[in-house]
């Protein structure tokens, strides 16, 4: 019985699919049996969806639907490989929808979310206050009739005198106990009921206080605010606070084209930016209909397993450093500089390298660089062998991981957690094996998973990872389809007569003389060579309707003029069908997942992002309490945690 059969079996009449432009299971289901319909998916559906990957809402403001607002969940299950979404209606007049925390925990934050980014309340939500926006901020800036360009206020220092005051009472409640000595009156007595809520007089003890971790704290990275509920040195509880980097990727790519979204990927992990450039594409490329060409996948699978590696190499090190292993910290940068050399080489930057293109890449490689990725491969391999022996054995940092930062399985799952930290619990989820995309099939490659789920076995699945990238890389070199490499930058190995600078054959073109142009091959700088006529064809499909032509017809024929002209121009460019879609990737830290809405313009009507960072902090506090405050420091640091992902 399928799964659609399944669910109007068990909910008669009230399931309806939606058709979707890729075919994609999608159903529309009541508000009030979203509940329902959520746990009988995780426990009687066959198969079961253990996984809530995702929720989020879209303001259907201009899409010509019946209701204002449409919450989405993004199922997954891990028996089955396979993933389904649900989508409940919400009305503008009244947006309020059952929470789901009481099915899935990882709910949690996703709702407080939709909550501040859209307005939607959540009934019976445990903790339903802004989560990415600050306490003062007016509006929900997610719907569509938020201006992109609005200024917000400045804030006052009301929030660091609060935090203060939440200290103060806490501590006064235990210490001081006289009325003499209880804290003077601020006027703010809702602040201090929210104190004597959150920590109660009779929960603490003599040795039990508040502390406040970060931002500013160097282990948090300017980013997170931790308050912890300390008795002693134990932490006994957490509450985490993010959103101190605003990307506004999501609102940013809502007024930018199809192609202009890729510089806004780089930034949400600016460690391995090819893969968000790559699970980006996808996205777009699913909803569009197009398939990419052999080499052009290869070479994203080849930059994505750079990027992996760089990712792990700086996770590693940062967590070795933190820990008091300087040394460590710099051998892996060493080996990253020299994967970083590469990603340059190919790019023309470092980090915010916006590589991709919606139909392939920007480039080829070049000619030298598979003699120098395997040179850097043996460097990394070196660098990680150092690393192990440093450290792996190493009484210190051995007792300072193992048994840390402990999270079990089932709640690893229970909260949406993906990557190396799902995969220390033991089970052995990746993007890559269960539903491959580009040519990952084709490749023979391992997926390390851990027992305990501690920090010990986060980071040996880091460890290993990086040697299973190094081998999905040489790999790939090695059945890269044919076709000529890019020339050398300065063109040197070929005659001077069929070689001309992109602006002489510019100048060419605007005085009529084009005759000759399609037989010369443009010279372009090393950071825009690669993707001239020769390889043009290797790199990019036959798609008029998204790639731009090679500079030799863009300077030498009307069409490649007109051809670039559309692509360009506003109003036109890339116009996906209307629709929506999903893509997902393995990231440095996980699931990776994009999806995408279109109604038919140029412009994105909504790019949602996945984030597995966001996950994983949500699930924090289940992993540090009953451990040490130092132990903490262990524990974010195999986390990974990359805030232009978590705050996007």
């Amino acid at each position: 019985m399928s799964l659609s059969e399944q669910l109007q079996q068990q909910f008669p009449g009230l399931i309806e699919q939606e058709e979707t432009a890729t075919g994609e299971p999608l159903f529309r289901v009541p508000r009030n049996q979203i509940i329902e319909v959520c746990t009988f998916l995780r426990d009687s559906s066959s198969p079961s969806f253990d996984f809530l990957m995702d929720l989020f809402g879209v303001d259907c403001l201009n899409l010509g639907v019946p209701y204002r607002f449409a919450v989405h969940y993004n199922l997954y299950s891990s028996q089955a490989a396979q993933r389904i979404h649900l989508k409940i209606p919400v009305p503008f007049a009244d947006p309020i929808v059952p929470s789901l925390t009481q099915v899935w925990p990882a709910a949690n934050w996703f709702e407080r979310e939709v909550w501040d980014m859209f307005g939607i309340r959540f009934k019976k939500h445990p903790d339903l206050r802004r989560i990415l926006m600050y306490d003062e901020f007016k509006g929900h800036p997610l719907r569509k009739d938020y201006p992109y360009n609005k200024r917000q206020p400045l804030v006052d220092d009301s929030y660091t005198d609060r935090e203060i005051q939440r200290y103060v009472a806490a501590q006064e409640q235990v210490q001081m106990p006289s009325d003499e000595q209880q804290p003077a009156a601020t006027g703010n007595t809702a602040l201090l009921e929210d104190v004597q809520r959150e920590v109660a007089a009779e929960d603490l003890t003599e040795t039990s206080f508040l502390l406040n971790m970060g931002p500013s704290h160097p282990a948090m990275h300017g980013v997170i605010h931790l308050k912890l509920k300390l008795d002693g040195e134990t932490i006994e509880d957490v509450d985490v606070g993010i959103g101190y980097l605003h990307r506004a990727f999501e609102k940013e790519s809502e007024v930018s084209k199809w192609n202009q979204v890729f510089p806004y990927t780089d930034r949400l992990n600016y460690v391995s930016p090819v893969i968000n450039n790559v699970g980006y594409a996808l996205a777009v490329e699913k909803l569009l209909g197009i398939e990419i060409t052999e080499r052009a996948k290869f070479l994203r699978v080849i930059m994505s397993e750079i990027s992996r590696i760089g990712d792990h190499l700086t996770c590693l090190g940062a967590n070795a450093m933190e820990l008091g292993a300087f040394t460590a910290f710099l051998y892996f940068i060493e080996a990253r500089e020299a994967l970083w050399e590469l990603v340059e080489e190919i790019t023309g930057a470092r980090l915010t390298v916006s590589w991709v293109r919606v139909g392939g890449v920007k480039a080829d490689l070049t000619a030298d660089f598979p003699q120098h990725c395997r040179a850097a491969l043996k460097t990394v391999r070196e660098k990680i062998a150092e690393f192990d022996k440093l450290l792996s054995r190493n009484r210190i940092f051995h007792d300072r991981m193992v048994g840390t930062g402990v999270i079990s399985r089932e709640k690893a799952i229970a909260y949406g957690f993906t990557g190396p930290v799902l995969r220390s619990t033991g089970v052995d989820y990746d993007v890559r094996k269960a539903n491959p995309y580009l040519v990952y099939d084709r490749f023979d490659f391992d997926i390390p998973y851990g027992e305990k789920g501690d920090n010990y076995d986060r980071y040996l699945c880091r460890l290993e990872e990086m040697l299973q990238s190094c081998r999905i890389i040489e790999q790939a070199l090695e059945k890269l389809p044919g076709g000529a490499l890019n020339v050398d930058h300065e063109g040197k190995e070929m005659p001077d007569d069929i070689l001309l600078p992109g602006s002489a054959m510019a100048d060419r073109g605007k005085t009529g003389h084009t005759s000759a142009i399609l037989q010369i091959q443009a010279l372009s700088d090393p950071t825009l060579s690669g993707g001239n006529g020769p390889w043009h064809e290797k790199i990019y499909p036959d798609e008029k309707r998204v790639v731009l032509p090679e500079k030799e017809k863009t300077y030498g024929s009307i069409e490649g003029v007109m051809n670039h002209f559309m692509l360009i121009m506003d109003g036109h460019g890339i116009r996906p069908p209307a629709g929506e879609a999903y893509s997902a990737v393995e990231g440095g830290n996980g699931e990776l997942g994009f999806y995408v809405i279109s109604d038919g313009t140029d412009q994105p009507y909504r790019v949602r992002v996945r984030p597995p960072c966001f996950s994983l902090m949500s699930g924090f506090h289940e992993m540090i309490r009953g451990d040490q405050i130092a132990d903490l420091i262990a524990t974010f640091g195999t986390i990974n945690m990359i805030a232009g992902e978590l705050d996007r």
